[in-house]
């Protein structure tokens, strides 16, 4: 909204074509840059003295000195602290690289929503635990998410490959916020009491940049989830969702649906053994039985076809499709 009024009113200053082009470019710029810089900032936030202070009052200690999977899990439902944790910046932080590359963008403040729950869930399941999750952050670059989804929003991804970063309207990250208790409460059972497929969400922030005159702002919202693919070969992405329409598929790059999978797969569903099956199933049913619980309705199974070595091209497609899926159900047991 902001750099659509900004557009707005440049363009009726000037009354030239030419200098609102101008003005749009450098509008479009400033988000790219903002974009692209997002996950530093929020890494920066994360490594700032009062979400240490946070994290360390609630876990009675760094986070990294909870040893047991229990203690985590407790601490993810805590209700104890504050739900949102603001860091501001009234003098630009001390780090010249990230500066530079903001290129007349400055951070103002970060909001980190429920600091310490989210902590203590990235320490459980992030390999490395929190401070690897932080590490990572720190660089990200754009993605292109093969044209799987309809909502338009940016991605990035770490540098590593481990995570990736999702720009949501603002509405998005509000409409997270008010699940979060929920989600915390689910995810802690997984998977050694719940089988889940869910993909985990391991941190939501709001960004917000200014102009170095300190005349603009601009704002990012942000949730960063796991890279369900990352150490996996992927040749072809499936987004399950019981539809019968079209989209994309041309391009093998290109997330396809249902109908193509039984196209790439000669007419057969997902062929799975019994126990992969159940398993699967399970999973499937308590993701589904908590996405309705808290009135989502707009979800998917996301399955990544992986060509095994030696594969056939007959049944190269065949063979990847059962074994990413068997891969998935096993992560899932685990």
């Amino acid at each position: 909204t902001a750099t659509a009024t900004a557009t707005t009113t440049a363009a009726s200053a000037s009354g030239s074509p030419a200098r609102s082009g101008l003005v749009q470019r450098a509008l479009f710029a400033k988000n790219e840059r903002s974009s692209a810089l997002c996950s530093a900032v929020a890494a920066l936030a994360l490594e700032s003295p009062q979400a240490a202070a946070e994290v360390a009052r609630a876990a009675g200690g760094p986070i990294g000195s909870v040893g047991s999977a229990e203690a985590l899990c407790a601490l993810m439902s805590a209700s104890d602290g504050p739900h949102k944790l603001e860091v501001k910046y009234d003098e630009p932080p001390d780090e010249p690289e990230l500066l530079r590359a903001c290129g007349g963008l400055l951070p103002a403040r970060v909001a980190i929503l429920f600091p310490a729950a989210f902590a203590a869930l990235r320490q459980r399941f992030c390999e490395g635990g929190d401070a690897s999750f932080v590490a990572s952050l720190r660089h990200a670059r754009p993605w292109d998410s093969g044209h799987g989804g309809r909502s338009g929003s940016t991605f990035l991804k770490t540098c590593d490959g481990r995570f990736l970063i999702k720009l949501v309207p603002r509405h998005e990250y509000h409409a997270f916020f008010e699940h979060a208790p929920a989600y915390f409460a689910f995810v802690r059972t997984t998977p050694t009491t719940l089988p889940s497929l869910l993909v985990k969400v391991l941190g939501a922030f709001h960004v917000e940049f200014r102009s170095a005159d300190k005349k603009s702002t601009h704002s990012q919202w942000l949730l960063v989830q796991e890279n369900l693919f990352f150490g996996h070969d992927v040749v072809r992405m499936c987004d399950l969702k019981g539809a019968q329409r079209h989209r994309a598929g041309d391009d093998p790059d290109d997330t396809v649906v249902d109908e193509h999978l039984f196209q790439l797969n000669g007419g057969y569903p997902l062929l799975l053994s019994e126990a992969a099956k159940a398993q699967l199933t399970r999973a499937l049913w308590n993701d589904t039985l908590f996405l309705s619980s808290i009135n989502v309705m707009d979800y998917s199974l996301l399955v990544g076809m992986v060509q095994r070595a030696g594969a056939s091209n007959g049944n190269a497609a065949v063979a990847s499709a059962d074994a990413a899926a068997e891969a998935a159900a096993d992560a899932a047991a685990d």
